[in-house]
C-alpha cells in the first residue's frame, strides 16, 4: 500500500487514516440519539431517573455532538482533528467533574466521560498520523473551516502548529517551538 505521493505510508498513517472516515459518522450517531433518545442515550443511567432538565441538557449535548461531525466533515484537516480532540477533552473533564460533584449521575458521567474521553484520542491520534491536509473535494465552506480552524488551533492548542525541526517561526509571528540553530534551517 502507498500514499499520496507514492511512498508507503507512514508508520500509524493507515489507522489514521480510518479513524477520520469513521470519526464523523460516529459521532453523528451519537448526537442523534442523544437528541432522539436522550433518557436511553447514557451509558450507566436508568431512563426513569433522568429528569425533564437532564433530558434537555442530554439533547444539548446531542446537538454539539450534530454540529461538531457537520464541522468535522469527511475531509478534516489537521487543525480540525485537534480542535475536535480538544472540545471531546475539555467535555470528558467536565464529565468528571460531575462524577465528582453529583452521585445522582455519577455513573452516567462516569461513562459519558469514557465516550468523550475516546473521542478525544481518537481525534488526536487521526490529528497526529493524519497523511496531511485534504486536496480533493474542499468546497469553499469547507476552505473557510480550514482557515478557521488554523487560526483557533493556534490559539487553543498548546504547541500548534507544530514547526519542523531546523525552521523558526516568521519574523515576529511569537515562539519558535523546535528550533535547533545547529540544523543549519
Amino acid at each position: 500500500m502507498t500514499g499520496p505521493d507514492g511512498e508507503p505510508p507512514a508508520p500509524g498513517e493507515g489507522l489514521g487514516r480510518r479513524i477520520v472516515r469513521v470519526l464523523s459518522p460516529a459521532r453523528a450517531v451519537i448526537g442523534a440519539a442523544r437528541l432522539a433518545f436522550p433518557a436511553l442515550s447514557l451509558p450507566g443511567i436508568n431512563a426513569g431517573r433522568l429528569s425533564l432538565r437532564g433530558r434537555r441538557v442530554v439533547r444539548v449535548l446531542g446537538a454539539r455532538q450534530v454540529v461538531q461531525a457537520g464541522l468535522t466533515g469527511r475531509t478534516p484537516t489537521r487543525a480540525v482533528l485537534w480542535l475536535g480532540a480538544e472540545v471531546d477533552a475539555a467535555h470528558a473533564a467536565s464529565m468528571v467533574g460531575l462524577a465528582v460533584c453529583c452521585r445522582r449521575y455519577r455513573r452516567a458521567a462516569i461513562g459519558d466521560a469514557a465516550v468523550g474521553g475516546t473521542l478525544a484520542a481518537a481525534g488526536a491520534w487521526a490529528a497526529l498520523h493524519s497523511p496531511g491536509e485534504p486536496i480533493a473535494g474542499r468546497t469553499p465552506a469547507g476552505v473557510w473551516r480550514d482557515r478557521m480552524a488554523e487560526r483557533l488551533a493556534g490559539l487553543a492548542v498548546p504547541g500548534y502548529p507544530p514547526v519542523a525541526k531546523g525552521h523558526q517561526s516568521e519574523p515576529g509571528g511569537g515562539t519558535t517551538i523546535g528550533f535547533d540553530p545547529g540544523a543549519g534551517g
